[in-house]
């Protein structure tokens, strides 16, 4: 899951302490541990990134054709920098190009300092992109037309017309994924239509981390949000400070997207909406939402458990006892207990109260039906 800050008016940074200690932990077992400071990007943090891995960029606009024949009809690329710049003409090697790992060797060798080719990340055999050695906002790169003398752009399937792309101000990079208010748009898609098609995939990683950094969802991440600090600062209730005259008014300080970037981030609290007691069967069937733990079936520690309210003592059912039955299933939205490993004698039937249980969290109690 992401997280970004979307007020823009909080004193400091957000310290999520209920995560995992960085400091304590132990690798062979445990994810690095992830407290840390969140804060709302400004021009100049999420420029300092940019400045380390946004350069300008121009792609293939489709599958370069291999083996790849390059001759002195179409080995020229024009390119250059600033507008108010000459273009460089580039002589590719004649030779016919077996792959995608030869051809980049080959107009490395003869581009200007300043340019890079390198492998498309989204179509990495079959096209590429040139860009700017250097990076950050303001930077600019263009290729020119095939009819202006480009001839390389044919066989490299750049534009035919030329292209040109200038890397944006941070600001308008966050106003358009991160606006304050949200919703947020961290996508593949938006952040390489923002800071160009030609971004590799290390250099969209830190980008979009820093503007909504990741979080593993482990155990305790997700109760961080279910019931921690993400759901407080999650609250349309949330107030940075409650005690300020004039006010100041109440609004989430976060929003939660899953990994890619868009989607809000869900992880229902456990809730029974439908529990029937299987007659003449005699098994149990509860519906509902956030009904699985995260664990392994075996797990002792985060998997799901069924507590039937027997008396005079209740009676708990391991996720690893239902799920060894044949018919036996633990979902987010469905408990089906066979009726061999309900217990026997006790009076369970209809009337019964159930509630499905991991970790900390608990449902709300259910009668069977």
């Amino acid at each position: 899951m992401r997280v970004a800050v979307i007020r823009g008016d909080l004193p400091g940074p957000v310290f999520l302490s209920d995560l995992e200690v960085v400091s304590r932990f132990n690798p062979p077992t445990e994810p690095l541990g992830q407290e840390r400071y969140i804060t709302r990007p400004t021009s100049a943090s999420f420029g300092a990134v940019m400045a380390s891995y946004a350069p300008a960029n121009v792609v293939s606009t489709g599958n370069i054709t291999f083996p790849l024949l390059i001759n002195g009809g179409n080995q020229t690329l024009k390119i250059k920098g600033a507008a108010a710049d000459p273009y460089t003409s580039v002589l590719i090697p004649p030779t016919t190009y077996p792959s995608i790992t030869s051809l980049l060797a080959a107009i490395n060798s003869v581009l200007p300092a300043a340019f890079t080719a390198v492998p498309l990340a989204t179509s990495p055999t079959l096209r590429i992109a040139l860009q700017t050695t250097t990076k950050g906002a303001g930077l600019r790169i263009q290729h020119d037309s095939t009819g202006g003398g480009s001839t390389a752009n044919t066989p490299l399937v750049l534009a035919a017309g030329g292209a040109t792309f200038t890397v944006p101000a941070a600001a308008t990079v966050i106003t358009a994924t991160v606006p304050v208010g949200g919703p947020i748009d961290v996508s593949a898609a938006t952040m390489r239509t923002q800071l160009g098609a030609g971004l590799t995939d290390a250099q969209l990683l830190a980008l979009t981390n820093a503007l909504a950094p990741l979080f593993i969802e482990t155990d305790v991440a997700i109760k961080c949000f279910q019931v921690g600090e993400l759901k407080d600062l999650r609250n349309a209730a949330f107030n940075p400070d409650p005690t300020r005259i004039p006010p100041i008014a109440s609004s989430p300080a976060v929003i939660v997207v899953a990994d890619d970037g868009t989607t809000l981030f869900t992880a229902p609290l456990p809730l029974i909406t439908a529990a029937v007691w299987n007659t003449p069967v005699g098994g149990i069937t509860i519906t509902g939402v956030g009904l699985a733990g995260p664990g392994s079936p075996n797990s002792e520690v985060v998997s799901t458990e069924v507590k039937i309210f027997t008396a005079p003592d209740p009676r708990l059912i391991p996720q690893g006892i239902i799920t060894a039955a044949v018919g036996g299933v633990v979902s987010a939205t469905s408990i089906v207990i066979p009726a061999s490993k309900i217990p026997q004698g006790l009076g369970i039937g209809v009337g019964t109260r159930v509630q499905v249980r991991f970790t900390s969290l608990a449902s709300n109690q259910f009668a069977l039906t």
